[in-house]
């Protein structure tokens, strides 16, 4: 794939992050309960990549129980946070609110992994030039919110 059709790729995934939090935060706001919406959503999630598993990916001999048990655990507890807590706060905030703010924490957090190479990550340490793009963006996230109150 050419480096354009994966940059495409990447935006039409952070386009759907944005809907599918959308829908999940109005799903736990009907339904009066944001653990219910994280439920339905993340069972039927394990279905769809179920399928997908099934259908598309090459085989291998790695199973569920060959791996770590932590993986399964320390993904779950992120996972169920990062988007629980995005439930939670987009009828309070907005999901373009939301939205800003996690993409600060995810950048903020993506720069720490890649400096130090945590979690198996090829380390690309801090520069300059990195830290001055961080802080560009973090403070168009904070324009972008502030923009929203007014």
């Amino acid at each position: 794939m050419t480096q354009t059709i994966l940059v495409v790729l990447a935006i039409a995934a952070g386009m759907s992050i944005s809907i599918q939090a959308s829908i999940n935060a109005m799903m736990g706001q009907l339904a009066h309960n944001t653990f219910l919406s994280l439920t339905i959503a993340f069972t039927i999630s394990a279905l769809f990549s179920a399928l997908a598993l099934w259908g598309f990916s090459e085989r291998t001999n790695i199973t569920f129980f060959s791996l770590p048990w932590y993986f399964w655990l320390v993904a779950a507890i992120f996972t169920c946070f990062g988007v629980g807590t995005m439930y939670f706060l987009i009828p309070k905030l907005g999901v373009g609110q939301v939205m800003a703010y996690a993409l600060a924490g995810q950048l903020i957090g993506a720069m720490i992994i890649n400096h130090f190479g945590f979690l198996g990550n090829t380390a690309i340490a801090l520069n300059s030039y990195r830290l001055i793009g961080a802080c560009f963006l973090i403070a168009g996230v904070f324009l972008i919110n502030m923009g929203a109150r007014q």
